[in-house]
């Protein structure tokens, strides 16, 4: 669970799910920030065996995730569809959309 928790790691499984079969550097193109640490990340996901390397032509190898983390993915696109859907109130604004005196706390 741990892992989940480190930077990049949900957004990594998230593009695996919606793009196998990239190389490590296209995967690392479709995000513009946090290269470094999304390749170390990659890198942490092939040794639990969440990711799964296959070989192809010209020393190239593709990146797919393992039955277990695509179980993750879909539930982690699940959850961001979710709370996607869940409109944002800033916690300044009140949530009943007034703004007048009476509505503050004193």
């Amino acid at each position: 669970m741990e892992l989940l928790d480190s930077a990049y790691t949900v957004e990594i499984l998230l593009d695996l799910l919606e793009n196998p079969g990239l190389n490590k550097t296209e995967l690392l193109s479709l995000r513009s920030a946090g290269n470094r640490t999304r390749y170390n990340r990659i890198g942490d996901l092939i040794r639990l065996g969440l990711i799964i390397v296959k070989p192809a032509r010209h020393n190239m190898m593709h990146l797919y995730l393992s039955v277990e983390a695509q179980e993750i993915a879909l539930k982690l696109r699940q959850a961001r569809d979710l709370l996607e859907k869940i409109p944002y109130v800033p916690a300044d604004k009140p949530k009943n959309g007034t703004d007048d005196e009476a509505s503050r706390p004193q």
